[in-house]
């Protein structure tokens, strides 16, 4: 016979007490004295993410729903509905940030506005970024759906925006519109999941959404030729109405809403207590530390293989391509390596992984090796990102309580944005005064050399080399500073089965 929900609710929490929140001690995960002082908060947050979805999703509960396992949050059928659109959402966040890259020298025909060019990137970039934790603490207070729909109508309206843009000041204005919903994208997306699934099956699911992203940003350039030489240039942005318009309907009809969400607003903990708290403050620094490695590879070593040793532009990005490959398939292979060993071991597997391919990238810089030896250590940083970065998602959304998983969740693509940006003006910064100081007055032309268009001044490829080896020793010392901080995630350690 059916029960009132609210007595039913609090029958479930007394059950289910020792079976749901004691398992995490007494039947897999094991605690060492380092993760004691969170073992009160991780009890509450394990009850709001189990019991209270149970309570409030599986609808009408019975005495022996009391005694079963926890209800689904959703039933298969819309799981794989949500799931699928949040694939699509997370494929065109990520096509999006690289599509353009090739299309730019077409589009720049066509508008004009040469000095205009890096606006392009750059408003896309800081719209997406400033507004990630936003839409994160947004989702708790007003619901993951209403939030998603939101985002994906912002993206795809700028992108039509985009592709009726006749000057570049309008482009770069939709740009920037398309950037503010392309910061709800990914974190919603990496939210949601993380409602959706369990533990075992999250690790395994995001490094699926990982594997994407990878796959998604290295077709980007690709995709964005091809299109442009087929279809124009205004169809790059054109095919994202139609496939975001299939993911806003899916989120429609097929999505529930999240719990935590109702609750946000009358008790969650504030914004510092999050930062403070132990298992997920070093996760966050660790973001940050990747996003200067990730960045810092991906900006500078295209520039060294370039400048330094006098390749062609689509040689330097193919050295690069390893990092974004292994990426994806260590993202996949890391899912189950932290069900096996926790969130700990793997961020320090990953994070040595990444201290040896920036050791291999500075002495391959050093000793002037081939650039297959560079391409090797950009492969071996690429296998060390997989776990680093699924390591930081689960260990905060395994701490963090249901009602505070979205801000939780979006500040770790937040932090490692941010890290990357500020880490990448910094090692700039090396970088230009250690060619001011080797090339003076001749530092002008070097840009233009660079690209072609006048002879290289003297010495100038030697004082890029030399320039860049300070740039890539401070990337080696945020990967040991990486493994620093993985060193001090929490254990969270689940015995294979």
């Amino acid at each position: 016979m059916a029960v009132d929900q609210d007595v039913a609710r609090e029958k479930l929490l007394r059950v289910r007490e020792g079976r749901i929140v004691g398992s995490r001690r007494g039947n897999g995960w094991k605690e060492d004295a380092g993760d004691r002082e969170d073992v009160a908060e991780t009890k509450s947050h394990e009850r709001d993410d189990n019991v209270f979805a149970a309570a409030t999703l599986a609808g009408p509960m019975t005495d022996a729903t009391l005694l079963s396992d926890p209800a689904p949050r959703f039933d298969p059928a819309r799981r794989r509905a949500v799931t699928f659109a949040l694939v699509l959402v997370t494929s065109l966040s990520s096509f999006e940030s690289t599509v353009v890259t090739t299309a730019m020298p077409t589009i720049i025909g066509d508008l004009h506005g040469l000095p205009l060019y890096s606006w392009v990137f750059s408003v896309y970039l800081l719209g997406s970024t400033i507004t990630m934790p936003v839409y994160g603490r947004l989702a708790d207070v007003h619901g993951r759906r209403r939030m998603m729909l939101l985002a994906i109508a912002l993206f795809a309206g700028s992108s039509l925006l985009c592709a009726l843009a006749r000057t570049m000041p309008q482009l770069i204005a939709a740009r920037g519109l398309q950037g503010l919903g392309a910061g709800g994208l990914i974190p919603l997306a990496l939210t949601v999941s993380g409602d959706l699934y369990s533990m075992e099956e999250r690790a395994r699911i995001q490094g699926l959404f990982s594997s994407i992203w990878g796959v998604s940003s290295l077709v980007g350039p690709l995709a964005g030729a091809f299109l442009t030489v087929t279809a124009g240039w205004r169809s790059i942005f054109l095919l994202n109405l139609p496939l975001g318009l299939l993911a806003a309907w899916i989120v429609a009809t097929r999505m529930i809403e999240s719990p935590g969400a109702a609750r946000a607003a009358a008790g969650a903990p504030g914004l510092v207590a999050l930062l403070r708290r132990r298992a997920t403050a070093w996760p966050y620094v660790s973001a940050i530390l990747m996003g200067i490695a990730l960045y810092g590879v991906s900006t500078f070593v295209p520039l060294y293989v370039q400048g330094a040793r006098g390749g062609s532009a689509s040689s330097a990005g193919a050295v690069v391509t390893p990092l974004i490959l292994f990426w994806a398939v260590s993202a996949t292979v890391g899912g189950r390596l932290i069900l096996r060993i926790g969130f700990r071991q793997s961020a320090v597997v990953g994070a040595g992984l990444l201290v040896l391919g920036f050791a291999g990238l500075l002495a391959a810089a050093a000793l002037d090796a081939s650039t297959a030896w560079i391409s090797a250590a950009c492969a071996v940083i690429g296998c060390g990102l997989g776990p680093t970065a699924l390591s930081q998602l689960l260990a905060v959304q395994e701490d963090a309580p249901a009602e505070q998983r979205g801000v939780a969740t979006s500040l770790v693509p937040f932090f490692r944005t941010v890290g990357g940006s500020l880490g990448v003006a910094a090692m700039g910064a090396v970088l230009a005064a250690g060619l001011s100081a080797r090339l003076g007055p001749a530092l002008e032309s070097a840009s233009r050399a660079l690209s072609g268009e006048i002879p290289a001044p003297p010495g100038f490829r030697i004082a890029l080399e030399r320039s860049l080896l300070p740039v890539f020793a401070a990337l080696l010392a945020a990967a040991v500073l990486a493994a620093f901080a993985a060193a001090r995630f929490p254990a969270g350690r689940h015995r294979s089965r």
